[in-house]
């Protein structure tokens, strides 16, 4: 096996083949945002900035809570501010996000200690953080993407909108997550993302471009947002919507509750796509499963 010829990049490829954006959004519901901007790496934890011994406590908070670290930077020439600040969010309602300092030496500690109890720390101020792939170090698609879709959105967000690492799915850039809602969105341009934002900030989900909750399974990120469109409801509201899938070979279902109440049952089927080259770094062809939405019921009707 070889990897793919020379000049080969891999969201290029990916939009050719309309692979599937739905049920790819990572699986994290608690975040550190970490601002940082020059020492990236493929990995965010390699290029962290900070104490040894925090980066140990961090690596085992990590594994026991599931920590999702990105690193963050404003757009543009990666200006640096007078304080780097972190971020706590915690997407399962009620949702937290908090804000506060690095230490003049980097020191994550007050972070640390928001990460163990978000909803035991003082509330400080919500953006509602806007987070661009642009790590050209893990692949160069989410640069090229993604360091554009950045520099246009932060015209309109320029307090929300942070270039960060990467977000999982390099072929779907340029990928966006928002925060705290935890929505997924990829395949965006400079003409697209604006849009897309404007539309996710009215409750809207752009289907053509979203690609989950984050926190959620791929059955029931499909499933969400299939179910969400139908009931008239945001797919990453947790506090209305509650989903479990359940899965017999190929096939599964997924019934999606609305304050508490069975409202739709969604099936599908799982589908493996032929193998290809998933990243422009990429030693060999992969194949992917996507999760493929067959019906939607409600009242025990068929709905589409």
């Amino acid at each position: 096996m070889t990897g793919p010829a020379e000049g080969f990049r891999c969201a290029i490829g990916a939009r050719l083949r309309g692979d599937p954006l739905a049920g790819t959004a990572v699986p994290a519901r608690r975040w550190l945002l970490v601002e940082q901007a020059s020492g990236w790496t493929a990995d965010a934890f390699g290029g962290l900035q900070a104490p040894a011994e925090e980066k140990v406590a961090l690596a085992r908070l990590i594994r026991r809570r599931g920590v999702r670290l990105m690193l963050i930077r404003r757009p543009g020439a990666h200006r640096r501010g007078a304080t780097r600040r972190w971020c706590v969010i915690d997407t399962e309602p009620p949702s937290v996000e908090l804000w506060g300092a690095l230490g003049e030496d980097g020191s994550l500690a007050s972070a640390l200690e928001a990460l163990e109890a978000p909803r035991a720390a003082p509330a400080t101020e919500r953006f509602g953080p806007i987070l661009v792939c642009a790590n050209g170090r893990k692949d160069p698609c989410c640069a090229i993407a993604g360091r554009t879709v950045a520099a246009a959105l932060a015209q309109a967000w320029p307090e929300r909108v942070w270039e960060c690492t990467h977000t999982g799915g390099d072929r779907f850039a340029a990928n966006v997550i928002v925060l705290p809602e935890g929505a997924c969105y990829g395949g965006l341009s400079e003409a697209t993302a604006a849009g897309v934002i404007a539309s996710h900030d009215r409750g809207v989900a752009d289907l053509a471009h979203f690609r989950g909750v984050t926190g959620r399974g791929a059955r029931e990120q499909v499933a969400l947002a299939a179910a969400g469109t139908l009931l008239g409801v945001p797919p990453w509201d947790r506090a209305r919507l509650t989903v479990a899938a359940h899965r017999q070979d190929v096939q599964w279902w997924a019934e999606v509750g609305l304050d508490g109440a069975l409202a739709v049952i969604v099936e599908g089927h799982d589908e493996v796509r032929p193998a290809h080259h998933l990243t422009c770094g990429a030693v060999r062809p992969t194949k992917a499963t996507a999760p493929i939405v067959d019906r939607v019921r409600r009242g025990g009707a068929a709905s589409g």
